[in-house]
């Protein structure tokens, strides 16, 4: 449930962001991740290694908006985290 509750934070953050900026690509892309990962949770299924390989959350977090916008960063690393490490529930 926590990771649920988590990914559901990390989308409102991405739609605050989209309402701002809403040509921008990269964070049509995280809102697509984050949506695909919730289902995921929702269905409490474990993802395949090629299912974590095309997730890039965290690699776009680091990238784009460690610098920039730390607290967004944040949550999108956890969020990639969890979903490539089911075995923990929560950081």
């Amino acid at each position: 449930m926590k990771k649920i509750l988590l990914t559901l934070e990390a989308i409102k953050l991405t739609n605050d962001r989209l309402a701002i900026t809403p040509d921008f690509h990269l964070l049509k892309s995280v809102k697509a991740q984050l949506n695909y990962i919730l289902e995921s949770f929702k269905q409490n299924t474990k993802p395949t290694d090629a299912e974590k390989d095309r997730i890039t959350l965290g690699i776009l977090a680091v990238r784009d908006f460690e610098v920039s916008d730390s607290e967004y960063a944040d949550i999108l690393e956890k969020v990639s985290y969890l979903y490539k490490h089911p075995e923990v529930d929560e950081i």
